[in-house]
């Protein structure tokens, strides 16, 4: 399971919320059943020296001597230093004490509160004690009981408790928050499939989304399914209107050269040839401009993609039979699976001018390659073993109109368009030195 990073992951933020309410509850339950079990142990400490205490009064018997009928029931109280001790007070002296005690005093204030304070002679214990008084004929014959335990079990015990019960809730938060980790990544699953979906159809692999999503992401999936039919259709009317545009302005620029040819054959040569330069300028910018509407609508569409290695094959079919007479050899080199994000009319554009330029140069060969790179990039190669393209001059070709050699066909607009087509779709275009000896143009464009 990826949680992402930070406050930026739903899926973080859901089970970071999850962890601290956990932990929460789980730090105040915990106090809450420490303090009950507390409270608890310590009122049956005390229940119990109070018992003590009445056993020690029905034992007594007064004398002389004075002395108990039996031993205490607890044999405690008969083991030395034990932590529970007991003491019979008359006349401001003790007059028994348990064996316990070693012939030491508890040294205790007057009261007869249970939970006083009290500690022994010459021994570091605290004690929690009891006392009792049975009045005598004088204040100074009363006699007072006392008994006192030492209360260092008690808090072993609730430190015992306390590590126990935070173990165990130790071992609940985790469970807790490794439950609420899994019902966070069950409960978000929708959602992750769909950016995969999404991701399937920007990439051409899917024409819409699946529509088995759950109930509260369906509405949002119909809602995208509509927004990708529209955007498609909207696409498909723009390179529609754009087609009807340039034969619009096509026929009438058709018109005007018929004219200048017909001027030029009743001898007005100079108005001829400047009304055909304008018209060939005018065709150039239509093309030029159609191109990159054409490419824009492409662009802004959801799952277009092409496959080069079937767009070059054809071109070479097409390329190989205008060049039939020079015995020219092509070479496609691209991998059959490599994609790429773009149009395959306007990839085939781009890759008709280049390997067109290429065969009008080459000696003998034309060769076209592909491969993945990083970052979802695709590359595609095209060489020829012609004499390439002067460092100096290999901006100047991308110029609209520009060519370097006269003598060789062409519009000057190829090169034009196909760094327009390929910049339009977030792509670039370099022109460098092959391994064939030729011009190596080489093309990045996105593959994802």
């Amino acid at each position: 399971m990826r949680l992402g990073l930070g406050w930026r992951s739903l899926q973080a933020r859901l089970v970071l919320g999850a962890a601290l309410w956990v932990s929460a509850g789980l730090a105040l339950s915990g106090l809450a059943v420490s303090s009950i079990f507390r409270g608890h142990v310590t009122d049956q400490f005390t229940h119990e020296l109070s018992d003590h205490l009445t056993e020690l009064q029905s034992l007594f018997v007064d004398g002389p001597p004075s002395a108990l009928i039996r031993p205490v029931s607890d044999p405690r109280f008969a083991v030395p230093a034990s932590g529970y001790y007991w003491e019979i007070w008359r006349n401001g002296a003790p007059i028994l004490k348990s064996p316990s005690l070693e012939g030491h005093n508890i040294v205790a204030g007057p009261g007869a509160t249970p939970q006083e304070r009290a500690s022994v002679e010459r021994s570091s214990e605290r004690l929690v004690f009891a006392q009792a008084v049975n009045p005598g004929a004088s204040p100074a014959a009363a006699t007072r009981f006392v008994v006192g335990a030492d209360d260092s079990e008690l808090a072993r015990t609730i430190a015992q408790f306390d590590r126990s019960l935070t173990g165990a809730f130790l071992v609940v938060a985790v469970g807790l928050i490794i439950a609420a980790a899994a019902q966070v990544w069950f409960g978000l699953r929708p959602l992750n499939r769909l950016r995969i979906s999404l991701a399937m159809v920007r990439s051409g692999q899917a024409d819409n989304l699946p529509q088995d999503f759950p109930n509260e992401v369906q509405p949002l999936v119909s809602d995208l399914n509509d927004l990708i039919i529209a955007n498609r259709n909207m696409i498909q009317r723009a390179r529609a209107q754009a087609g009807n545009l340039a034969h619009a302005l096509r026929t009438p620029l058709a018109v005007l050269s018929a004219e200048a040819q017909s001027l030029a054959n009743q001898g007005q040569v100079v108005a001829a040839s400047t009304m055909l330069g304008e018209c060939r300028a005018m065709s150039r910018q239509i093309d030029y401009q159609i191109a990159r509407a054409r490419a824009a609508a492409s662009r802004a569409g959801i799952g277009t993609h092409a496959v080069p290695a079937a767009v070059v094959g054809q071109i070479f079919g097409a390329i190989g039979r205008l060049h039939a007479d020079r015995r020219l050899t092509f070479v496609n080199d691209v991998p059959t699976d490599l994609t790429i994000l773009c149009d395959p009319d306007d990839l085939s554009e781009i890759l008709a001018n280049l390997i067109d330029n290429a065969a009008k140069w080459a000696c003998g060969q034309v060769r076209v390659g592909g491969s993945w790179e990083p970052a979802g990039i695709s590359r595609l190669t095209i060489e020829d073993d012609g004499p390439g393209i002067p460092e100096s001059k290999r901006s100047d070709v991308f110029k609209l109109g520009e060519r370097l050699d006269e003598r060789v066909a062409g519009s000057g607009l190829g090169l034009t368009i196909v760094e327009e087509l390929v910049g339009l779709y977030g792509g670039k275009i370099v022109l460098t030195s092959g391994d064939l000896g030729g011009a190596l143009a080489v093309v990045e464009m996105p593959s994802q």
